[in-house]
């Protein structure tokens, strides 16, 4: 997973420095132990020599005495090996946690747009199925329902009833896919959101701005607009 590879490559990287820290600390120490050597053999000679003068031998302590103090000590050396090995890992872990947070983001928009096209992945076809139910509706609304049921024919009522049956389950259908209907009822507030307005209604007894009447079913699917209701609003 691509966590784990930053997880081991940030861990080579800090493995990695910190051996490169470790030798040059081993080489600062060895460093030392060399100069304390050859201090000692000096001071050794400084000593042997009896006919060194007096002001030489102070001219010489004095020098010395300057460079130890501008040299830093081999235990400061080591205690800024050691603060730099610190931050250096203070800043690995920050590195890391930005990786982390960022392939988090990363998987949280991966989820959101799988989520969407499994949503409106059916649009085209729904807009397409919105017209074959225009149509059953239409066929519907224009048989004459009264003279169908109280007529003799029972080919006419199974007909009629069988085109009911069949709206019935398309809807169903449509509702189990997330399409839904918008069929705004009288006197609702007009909401241009999911509705569009065709024409106003002069009737004073109605409150100004409410539907009148749906001429024409809208269609949602999911929380997206796919038809606009069409109606008529009462004039302000």
């Amino acid at each position: 997973r691509p966590e784990h590879r930053i997880n081991m490559a940030l861990s080579f990287a800090v493995v990695r420095r910190l051996c490169a820290f470790r030798v040059q600390s081993l080489a600062l120490s060895q460093r030392g132990l060399a100069t304390s050597t050859r201090a000692e053999s000096q001071q050794s000679t400084n000593e042997g020599a009896k006919d060194t003068p007096d002001a030489a031998t102070d001219e010489n302590a004095h020098v010395d005495g300057n460079a130890a103090d501008a040299a830093p000590t081999l235990e400061e050396q080591l205690t800024q090996k050691d603060a730099k090995i610190i931050e250096l890992e203070a800043q690995i872990k920050d590195v890391r946690l930005r990786a982390l947070a960022e392939e988090e983001n990363m998987r949280r928009r991966s989820i959101v747009e799988v989520a969407k096209a499994k949503d409106f992945g059916i649009q085209k076809f729904s807009k397409d199925m919105i017209q074959v139910a225009d149509v059953l509706e239409l066929a519907i609304s224009q048989a004459p329902k009264d003279e169908i049921m109280s007529g003799d024919s029972t080919f006419a009522k199974g007909m009629y009833e069988g085109l009911e049956s069949i709206q019935r389950m398309l809807l169903k259908t449509f509702d189990a896919h997330g399409l839904k209907e918008v069929r705004p009822a009288e006197g609702v507030e007009f909401d241009p959101n999911v509705m569009e307005a065709q024409f106003e209604v002069p009737d004073p007894s109605k409150e100004p701005g409410s539907v009148a009447v749906c001429t024409r079913v809208g269609f949602m699917l999911k929380d997206r607009v796919l038809r606009a209701a069409a109606v008529g609003v009462i004039s302000k």
